[in-house]
């Protein structure tokens, strides 16, 4: 059997889900819905189960990487976890995250993930990095 590549997706896209993002933030401020979990609730409740099952202290750091409309760092609040920092790449994921979660988890905290948009930029053998930058309030 012959190797080939798949093609890509518009799921791999920055501009998909920035679109995808802006759509839930309008739904939720005319509507309420705070969006899709969009690996499934079923997983993200398996996840926040065995976070919760592990016996880590409840202020242990977690980051929650690609936390979309941040419904597991809700749901982890709910459980009493208190340091949960939220981190998305794509603005209006952190912008959703904010207004969903703000009324009941004001403390839940969300920081945007600046890649390098210049990986060629680095020096030779270096890794590239890409910085945690602060999402404006």
């Amino acid at each position: 059997m012959e190797d080939s590549e798949l093609d890509p997706s518009e799921l791999g896209t920055h501009k998909y889900w920035m679109e995808a993002y802006a759509k839930e933030i309008s739904n939720f401020e005319h509507n309420g819905d705070p969006g899709d979990v969009w690996f499934g609730e079923e997983s993200a409740i398996r996840v926040i189960d065995w976070i919760c099952g592990c016996g880590i202290d409840k202020n242990t750091a977690i980051i929650d990487l690609g936390c979309g409309n941040g419904y597991t760092l809700s749901e982890l609040a709910k459980e009493g976890f208190t340091n949960l920092l939220g981190v998305d790449y794509c603005t209006e994921a952190i912008t959703l995250a904010e207004k969903v979660t703000k009324r009941e988890f004001p403390e839940l905290k969300y920081q945007l993930w600046e890649s390098n948009p210049r990986p060629w930029t680095q020096k030779a053998g270096s890794l590239p990095t890409a910085p945690l930058g602060r999402h404006g309030n």
